[in-house]
């Protein structure tokens, strides 16, 4: 067993203005235009989707097994968070055959968004926050 270091993380600050989230869905479209849209309920903001255009992978895991993230990048802390080191990336990298980091020139990135279920992207492209009106602006969370 390899020894591991602990995440590194930083807040998304565009995330800070959307208070507490709970995820409601989360959609991953193959075909037309590759993306992961991640519904969430905001304690400020109202209904909003989080988009990543071309996502190269995606995962989504119960928080219990990620207990290493919580002192410091937990839902008290932020839920939206760009992992450093010591993530998802980090853990592929030490395949032999993990070839995904070499493709994307030093580009790839790693997404962190935490809730019940967390959710994981690598990606070269900064999310997108997109508003989606309906008739209440705030929902009770």
């Amino acid at each position: 067993m390899s020894k591991f270091s602990q995440p590194v993380c930083e807040l998304v600050r565009e995330s800070t203005e959307y208070g507490r989230v709970v995820l409601r869905e989360l959609n991953y479209e193959l075909y037309h235009r590759k993306s992961v849209r991640l519904t969430f309920d905001s304690s400020t903001k109202g209904k909003f989707q989080l988009v990543f255009d071309s996502p190269a992978a995606v995962r989504v895991m119960d928080e219990g097994q990620l207990c290493e993230f919580w002192t410091n990048y937990s839902m008290r802390n932020g839920w939206l968070w760009q992992v450093a080191s010591g993530g998802w990336l980090d853990l592929e990298c030490t395949r032999p055959r993990f070839w995904l980091k070499d493709v994307s020139n030093g580009k790839l990135r790693e997404y962190m968004i935490a809730n019940d279920q967390c959710v994981f992207v690598l990606t070269s492209i900064a999310p997108k926050f997109v508003a989606i009106k309906t008739d209440a602006s705030k929902t009770d969370l």
